[in-house]
């Protein structure tokens, strides 16, 4: 509706994990280092934690592109985990491309221990990555932990990433066992207010905008309302858009921010 008005070609503030549009802030870029790096060395088990809005999906999405670029790693994404443990495991090997998946837990594991060792025999590394893990289950999060044990000279067939929010933690804190199987882990934190800053030129030049529109205190209160989290920053920025574009503004302002905030839009 604003787009013609500000200059946009496309939606600058959509909550839409896209990695076209991802800014990649000093903690995302610390944090996909350390997925990588991960990948890249078969670490077996790491763990990326992170606050609703924090960009853990975007994140996942440009690290899953860094690494399919390489051409050595059978990738199953899971992004909402099933909470029972066997019907885990079938997710595991229908996002392998496994179609005829067993029904007992014996034989599903007997044919993913096959799909792991054939990738091994042809030089691919096996990665499991669950998005919203602070879903799973103890119980699947123990069988995580068992597919683990899947190895050869002490070098796991498969790498599995766990991303969720906090809860995830708590979660794992309470099996020591899956604990002491974590090799990287790693917070996202939220943005700074440089990064804030930076964050919302970033995407307005992403949408085809070449000068901002916003002023600086209105970055400023929304790095105050936002806690940095990308999410609330997309809602707050979207909608004094379409409020300075019915007010007929020509910058967001201050006024614009406390009126979105006040109204209780975000």
């Amino acid at each position: 509706m604003y787009l013609e008005y500000w200059g946009f070609n496309k939606p600058p503030f959509e909550n839409n994990p896209d990695p076209d549009i991802f800014y990649m802030s000093g903690p995302h870029i610390e944090g996909l280092t350390r997925l990588v790096y991960a990948a890249r060395t078969r670490k077996g088990l790491s763990i990326l934690v992170g606050d609703i809005g924090s960009g853990k999906t975007a994140l996942l999405k440009v690290f899953i592109n860094k690494i399919s670029s390489e051409n050595r790693y059978d990738i199953a994404l899971i992004s909402n985990p099933c909470q029972e443990s066997t019907e885990f495991l079938k997710d595991v090997l229908y996002k392998l491309g496994l179609t005829d998946v067993p029904i007992t837990r014996v034989e599903i594991l007997r044919v993913l221990e096959e799909r792991l060792m054939e990738n091994a025999r042809a030089g691919k590394d096996t990665v499991l990555m669950v998005d919203e893990a602070q879903m799973l289950s103890p119980a699947t999060l123990e069988e995580i932990r068992l597919l683990l044990n899947f190895n050869s000279s002490g070098m796991s067939f498969i790498s599995v990433f766990l991303l969720g929010q906090t809860g995830l933690l708590t979660r794992i804190q309470r099996q020591r066992q899956v604990r002491q199987r974590i090799s990287v882990s790693y917070f996202l934190k939220p943005l700074d207010l440089k990064e804030t800053a930076r964050y919302i030129f970033f995407r307005q030049r992403r949408a085809g905008l070449k000068n901002n529109v916003f002023t600086r205190q209105a970055i400023e209160m929304i790095y105050r309302h936002s806690n940095g989290l990308a999410g609330t920053i997309n809602n707050l920025c979207d909608m004094a858009l379409l409020v300075g574009f019915g007010e007929k503004n020509k910058m967001i302002n201050l006024a614009i921010i406390k009126d979105v905030i006040q109204d209780g839009e975000i």
